[in-house]
């Protein structure tokens, strides 16, 4: 009897671990023979599985409860996709960036079809919109403003339709993730809290998700109207000593901050309108502090050079700051007023003449 039993336990262990498999298929046409390709999981920041190429084709097999979201990498090349690792045939489309076959993978690739056509409409306004010699530098900006509510507006009542309809799962996590967080600019913080209550326990427990989370109530934690939070760079001043934040800031100048990096197109772009401010304003009631974070110390100082930023400066500050006021771009400016309260944030380099000329009016 005992017999019987086991070996009917070890059949149904069986069946669940061959209704479990999955294959992850890839075609490479491109790729040489013999270079390994893996799939990596965002939410450790690491490798989980990895198969070698050969004859232009590679397959990771495994099997999973459930479903993972995972992307495709392939090293030394710009070809990777986003998966959904689910049981079945999952065959990565390099060219739309996604998995193709099994549910969830076929969801995943009609809504980043459906947020790529979003984005690439909202480009071309965007476009027309700075070219309309119609308006003027208001009008255009206010045209941006209502450009960027409708992207998202749009983009959230599609995703929102489909995380309601997929919140125990990995296509849920990805829709939010990609939506509320990626895609999304200048989200109301309160609008933001009640998708994701909405959304559930199980997507919002999504490691990038819970990141994302943070960043968002760091930034409303910095947002005009609140006091500077304090941070100290070991050796963050440019010979080598340690540097505090409230060195520059509260002390009875308007200060214009910079968060760069050297390797940031838009950070250069934006240093003549900084030196301009700098030039025209600098003295005993305005100062610009530059801090550079997400860089290497010797491509900060090179750029520091190439750039001549002769206003103060704070190096080697990687993710301190930006994770203290929620920053997940730059260049990121933030106007502090002489008492270490935020002005304003997140502007254009544009209208840094016209808003620190402004607070120094009050």
């Amino acid at each position: 009897m005992k017999t019987k039993i086991f070996l009917f336990l070890a059949a149904i262990s069986l069946a669940s671990c061959q209704n479990n498999k999955y294959a992850v298929i890839m075609d490479l046409p491109d790729v040489a023979d013999s270079t390994v390709v893996y799939l990596y999981d965002y939410e450790t920041e690491s490798n989980t599985d990895s198969a070698v190429v050969l004859n232009a084709k590679a397959t990771i097999f495994g099997t999973i409860d459930g479903s993972q979201i995972r992307r495709v990498k392939v090293p030394n090349a710009r070809t990777y996709a986003n998966i959904i690792v689910e049981p079945g045939d999952i065959n990565v489309n390099f060219e739309t960036a996604c998995g193709e076959g099994t549910p969830l993978n076929n969801n995943l690739g009609k809504f980043i079809s459906f947020s790529s056509e979003l984005t690439k409409s909202a480009g071309q306004q965007y476009e027309a919109i700075l070219t309309d010699s119609t308006k003027d530098e208001d009008s255009k900006n206010a045209a941006i403003e209502a450009l960027l509510n409708d992207y998202n507006q749009t983009l959230m009542a599609h995703a929102d339709s489909l995380i309601n309809l997929n919140k125990n799962n990995a296509f849920g996590q990805f829709v939010f993730w990609d939506s509320y967080i990626q895609s999304a600019e200048k989200l109301d913080f309160n609008t933001y809290m009640a998708a994701l209550d909405n959304a559930g326990d199980y997507v919002a427990s999504y490691g990038p998700i819970k990141t994302g989370t943070e960043q968002k109530e760091n930034f409303e934690n910095t947002k005009p109207g609140t006091k500077f939070i304090d941070f100290s760079i070991e050796k963050g001043n440019l010979d080598g000593t340690p540097a505090k934040f409230s060195d520059y800031i509260g002390n009875g100048k308007v200060v214009l901050v910079d968060f760069w990096a050297s390797w940031c197109g838009p950070c250069r772009r934006a240093m003549p309108y900084i030196k301009a401010a700098y030039e025209k304003f600098g003295g005993d009631n305005f100062n610009v502090l530059g801090i550079a974070v997400w860089d290497k110390h010797d491509r900060s100082i090179k750029a520091i050079e190439e750039e001549g930023m002769t206003w103060s400066l704070i190096i080697d500050a990687d993710k301190i700051p930006t994770d203290i006021y929620g920053i997940y771009g730059i260049p990121e400016l933030i106007l502090f007023d002489k008492d270490g309260v935020v002005l304003d944030r997140s502007f254009q380099p544009s209208d840094i003449d016209k808003i620190v000329s402004k607070a120094l009016e009050k």
